[in-house]
């Protein structure tokens, strides 16, 4: 067993073990920490960390503060993810947490020290699914300094992440969809030419009819459109990364590769939408470099808030709910299961993991789904 120490420090105890030498230089070295208790708790914790040092989960102590950890982490564990997943732990490390525990040490690191996380996560007035992924970030980079030996402990085990109450999905019905792109075919918006219309109208069009994330619509080319199979190929998505610029990555999961069939209908409108692009090519070399079905007038891909803007007037003149541009893949959804297609067809054109994730999603639906399918089966048993 490992040699350990305990020395009385006032009110506290000072606990130290020794560890294995140091690979490089062949150092002593040795784990001290402070405990407040009685002499037989610092005698049962110097017990914990001889075990911790015997089975190879304890090493040197890290004088490391978080945030240089958080980056550290970001750099080699954050950047294997998919392109907005990563974008949002960067976003989540830099105004989440750095502000609020970036400089506490690591081994400082205590439960009392992260249950206040979320009280000044509140004084920033954010929603409630932004302080619990702020707690998960956080929890995960945590995994990562345990696996390092940089903590003996996890100090978020035991603690709960803020829950989120649910919120019911706002999604078009029939009515509202056929009203909405009817919109878009005659919409004038900004000196819009018809050109303009077409593009929008496609654009909204592919969203509702294959329920692609915006992502992926922004990343889609003309060569992953196959007019013979009259289909989609969804291999990539796009995504500005501050500082950095558009990134294109491959799409999220393997399931989220896919091929998605499409009717006539929208085939020919991307048709008569692509004669249009290659008008646009001689504007700027961009058109050719991305070779986006859904370019920006520079040939790059559409911007976020160009969506948003664009979504919202339509909606608006379309006298249609206000819901968000993502909440098309939702309404494709919700759509084809209302009308009694295989929650396993709808998965796989949404690119989602497993039919469990779908039915889950949009269990709203299943109820529905329920009576229709007793009334089937009573029709047919007479």
């Amino acid at each position: 067993m490992a040699r350990g120490f305990i020395v009385k420090r006032g009110e506290a105890y000072r606990i130290g073990v020794e560890l294995p030498p140091d690979p490089t230089t062949g150092k002593r070295q040795r784990h001290w920490e402070t405990f407040h208790g009685t002499k037989k708790e610092a005698d049962k914790r110097l017990t914990e960390l001889q075990g911790f040092v015997d089975r190879g989960r304890l090493g040197a102590n890290s004088k490391m503060i978080l945030a240089d950890f958080l980056d550290l982490w970001l750099e080699q564990h954050a950047e294997t993810k998919a392109a907005k997943t990563s974008l949002r732990y960067h976003q989540i490390v830099q105004h989440q947490l750095k502000p609020h525990l970036g400089r506490v040490r690591l081994d400082l690191l205590t439960p009392a020290v992260i249950s206040g996380l979320d009280k000044k996560l509140r004084a920033q007035n954010l929603a409630p699914q932004t302080r619990q992924h702020a707690y998960r970030v956080l929890h995960t980079a945590l995994n990562y300094a345990l696996t390092l030996r940089l903590i003996v402990t996890h100090p978020m085990d035991g603690l709960q992440a803020p829950s989120v109450p649910k919120k019911e999905m706002q999604v078009f019905d029939v009515a509202e969809a056929r009203r909405f792109l009817d919109t878009c075919r005659t919409a004038q918006l900004q000196r819009w030419t018809d050109a303009d219309r077409l593009k929008w109208l496609a654009f909204f069009s592919v969203a509702l009819n294959t329920g692609m994330r915006v992502s992926e619509l922004r990343g889609l080319r003309w060569q992953d459109v196959d007019y013979e199979a009259s289909e989609l190929r969804v291999r990539q998505n796009a995504l500005r990364i501050p500082k950095v610029g558009w990134v294109r990555k491959s799409t999220k999961t393997s399931g989220s590769v896919r091929s998605i069939s499409i009717d006539a209908t929208l085939l020919d409108m991307l048709k008569r939408h692509q004669a249009e692009v290659v008008n646009l090519r001689v504007l700027s070399p961009k058109f050719d470099e991305y070779d986006l079905v859904f370019p920006s007038e520079a040939g790059t891909p559409l911007e976020d808030r160009r969506i948003h803007y664009v979504f919202k007037h339509l909606c608006e003149l379309a006298g249609v709910k206000k819901i968000r541009p993502y909440d098309l893949r939702h309404c494709c959804a919700t759509l084809l299961l209302s009308a009694g297609v295989n929650p396993k067809v709808v998965q796989e054109r949404l690119g989602h993991a497993s039919v469990t994730l779908t039915l889950q999603t949009y269990s709203h639906v299943l109820p529905n789904i329920q009576k229709d399918a007793a009334q089937t089966l009573g029709k047919l048993l007479g």
